[in-house]
């Protein structure tokens, strides 16, 4: 597959219409979402969340055009709902692990018909392995993310970020490299006209060195074409991160009084610990992130792979589960270097799945509510609004009839593959 699908001129109609209606176009399903929340929050009334009974298997799918080769390993999701169309990414491989065979697929459906073909858009194959799909919309058009690593599977070794642009139907700009080198984008959201973008970069998963992960809050004010990173107040002339240590993944949302809320993964542990932080930054100065439990202390426990959802004055984490954690283990008289081995061996010998937590805004808790489909190697979520009371939810996991008591590691080594699958989450009146 080439490394830059051929780009096709749709004509100077087109394009004119794209460059009147970019100005409103980057903002308008952020601010329809935002208006949406307002209104919620101000009936009174409260909500719960419900979880679609059943799933649907997308990949592999017979609603996936031939064209697009799939492998044993279906993994790394984003979906995005944008005019009129959801718009699907996602890693296939031969594992959960990294190789040079792996390539992101991204195909599109009409976003209101769950039982239409997918149409191929787009297939990107650099020889490497590609990881870490996610969609935003810059200047009226939707522009498509991920990220290079390497081919060692045994390794962590990320080498630059991609990003294309899509013209029309099945026609997208050449790749282009941006970000800094070895950074990994996580999240993005829109808020009152400017984009927030969390990112990492550094020494994850090194199991010699102490971890020196900088996690960075970046804002544009150009709809997602440029980026800028935020520092916290008063930090040294040139710091451009908002936490250095063992962070690496920070999902992140905007509250309707525009207040930044997030939750991290401390999987490398620092100075704090292990495990998992949720972050506050009020309106105004979000790179200045008040930590929880404590800037010293964080929960023992961890969320990986999160992403948060807004629904009114409520916010939602989906994440990783760890039922018989915590995932640190405690035995803070070894060793820093001792105590990432056992943390990390032992939470690979457990099993895990997926599941929904709201934040507990006063306490700023985690409150569990339900879990996920998923088991063994699994929990990757993607989050798309559809509705005022709507979300779709992109996963994988192992076969679920089979990996009900699989280890996290027995499901990344298992033959039987992963697949990505859709679920809904709708909000009814309690």
């Amino acid at each position: 597959m080439p490394r830059n699908p051929a780009i096709k001129v749709t004509g100077l109609v087109a394009v004119l219409l794209l460059l009147v209606l970019a100005p409103r176009a980057s903002w308008a399903a952020a601010d329809e979402a935002m208006e949406w929340d307002r209104e919620i929050a101000g009936t009174g009334v409260s909500y719960v969340p419900v979880v679609s009974s059943a799933a649907t298997v997308v990949a592999p799918s017979e609603l996936l055009p031939g064209e697009l080769e799939l492998q044993d390993s279906n993994n790394n999701c984003g979906i995005f709902a944008f005019a009129g169309r959801l718009y699907f990414g996602w890693r296939t491989s031969r594992s959960h692990f990294a190789s040079g065979k792996a390539v992101m697929h991204v195909a599109s459906r009409p976003l209101d018909d769950d039982g239409a073909r997918w149409t191929a858009e787009a297939s990107f194959a650099l020889g490497a392995d590609v990881r870490e799909p996610n969609f935003h919309v810059a200047e009226g058009q939707l522009v498509f993310s991920f990220f290079e690593a390497g081919v060692n599977p045994f390794a962590f070794e990320p080498k630059n970020l991609w990003r294309t642009t899509r013209l029309a139907a099945g026609q997208w700009t050449p790749l282009a490299v941006w970000g800094r080198p070895e950074e990994v984008l996580w999240d993005i959201a829109f808020h009152d006209e400017v984009g927030l973008l969390t990112s990492y970069h550094g020494n994850h998963y090194s199991v010699t060195d102490f971890p020196d992960v900088k996690v960075h809050l970046n804002v544009s004010s150009d709809g997602g074409a440029t980026w800028t990173p935020l520092a916290p107040r008063g930090a040294d002339n040139g710091t451009e991160w908002v936490y250095q240590g063992g962070v690496s993944e920070v999902g992140f949302t905007v509250d309707i009084d525009g207040n930044f809320w997030g939750v991290t993964r401390n999987e490398d542990g620092d100075s704090a610990g292990f495990g998992s932080f949720v972050v506050f930054a009020p309106s105004g100065d979000w790179g200045t992130w008040q930590l929880f439990p404590s800037p010293n202390r964080t929960m023992p426990d961890i969320y990986e792979s999160p992403k948060l959802l807004r629904h009114g004055d409520e916010i939602y984490l989906i994440a990783r589960t760890d039922p018989d954690g915590p995932y640190d283990r405690g035995y803070h008289d070894l060793t820093f270097n001792q105590q990432r081995a056992i943390n990390l061996a032992t939470y690979s010998l457990r099993k895990h799945g997926t599941g929904l937590w709201r934040i507990n805004q006063q306490t700023k808790e985690l409150e569990f509510i339900t879990t996920l489909p998923g088991c063994g190697d699994t929990a990757f979520p993607s989050i798309t609004r559809v509705g005022k009371h709507r979300y779709i939810v992109a996963n994988y996991t192992n076969p679920t009839d089979l990996c009900a008591d699989w280890t996290w590691l027995r499901g990344q080594v298992s033959l039987d593959g992963t697949y990505v699958y859709f679920i809904e989450i709708a909000f009814n009146p309690a």
